[in-house]
């Protein structure tokens, strides 16, 4: 399990609409853009983390997430 507190519920989605890492497997790139494309937030976001701390993260999520049979996608919504 990723363990990502806050987020996800019987249907995936959370409170703040954000699906749970605990099911989901997370490619490094997918991260980065989840955290660099401008969208509810994130556009605040991508300004106070630096380049190594958002390809950190990134790794970290893929790691942990490596294992989980449902791949996620970018969606635009």
């Amino acid at each position: 399990m990723a363990l990502a507190a806050g987020f996800g519920s019987n249907n995936g989605l959370g409170k703040d609409g954000g699906p749970s890492f605990d099911t989901l497997r997370v490619p490094f790139n997918l991260s980065v853009l989840a955290v660099t494309q401008p969208f509810i937030g994130h556009e605040h976001l991508v300004h106070r983390m630096t380049w190594a701390q958002i390809k950190e993260v990134s790794r970290f999520v893929e790691t942990v997430t490596r294992h989980h049979t449902v791949l996620a996608k970018n969606i635009d919504g």
